[in-house]
Parts: C-alpha cells; structure tokens; sequence
C-alpha cells in the first residue's frame, strides 16, 4: 500500500498512516480540511468493501489516511495551480479513494491522474476515465 508524486525532480513516497514524511503534520492538517470540503460536496467515506476486520470508528480512521489522499494532499500544497495531479499506486485504489479524488477533481479545480496496477484513472471534473471499471 504505497503511493508515489513526483514535484520537483523529486519523488516523495507514502505509506498508509505515514508518518516520516517532512512535512506530515501540515499534510494531515491539510488533508483534514480537505475532507471536510468534500463532505460538504457529498463525500462519504466507503467502509462496506474494506476492513472487515476492525470497528467501524477504526476503519475511518484507516481510510482517512490512505496513500494517495496524502499524495494528492502534497500535490495541492507544492504544485503549480495550473498543474494536474499525477500519483502512481502500487495497489489497485479502493472504492472510498475513487470517490474521493472524483469529488476532490470539480472541489479544487484539479485534473487528477492515478496509476494504479490495473488502469490510468483521469479525475477531471467528477468524472473517472475508467466509467466506474475499477
């Protein structure tokens, strides 16, 4: 479960929960702001396909954090604002983070691109390229 952007000649790495990162802290802090954004837009986290194994109030927690919702978070803090958002998977992206850059493309204006081990996923104006094949 790891997720890749690059952003200046550099490539910054992300686990699930990362915590080694520079600048974690203003990354959850951002990430968190940003998911109150898109609750507003309709974004609820999807917990009926993930994490049978823990409490429903864990599974939030877990979903909150995954890998590409940090490096799309890093994405929005660094790049240009005319610049897509490209973020290479080493998993295919669950159902919750699919719905989350769908709401996250129209909320911030970004095209979001994610390669995950089966497709290209273009997020652009709530819509996947993929047609919900995922």
């Amino acid at each position: 479960m790891q997720s890749w952007i690059e952003i200046k000649d550099k490539v910054h790495s992300f686990m699930v929960g990362e915590r080694k990162h520079a600048r974690i802290a203003k990354i959850y802090s951002k990430l968190d702001c940003l998911i109150e954004e898109l609750k507003i837009m309709g974004y609820k986290a999807e917990t009926k396909h993930d994490l049978h194994y823990v409490g429903e109030n864990r599974k939030h927690e877990l979903l909150r954090h995954h890998s590409e919702k940090l490096a799309l978070t890093l994405g929005l803090m660094c790049l240009p604002s005319n610049a897509s958002i490209r973020i290479m998977k080493n998993l295919r992206i669950c159902g919750d983070c699919h719905s989350f850059m769908k709401i996250a493309s129209p909320c911030t204006g970004k095209e979001i691109i994610v390669r995950d081990t089966n497709r290209f996923h273009h997020f652009k104006n709530g819509c996947c390229s993929c047609r919900e094949f995922f």
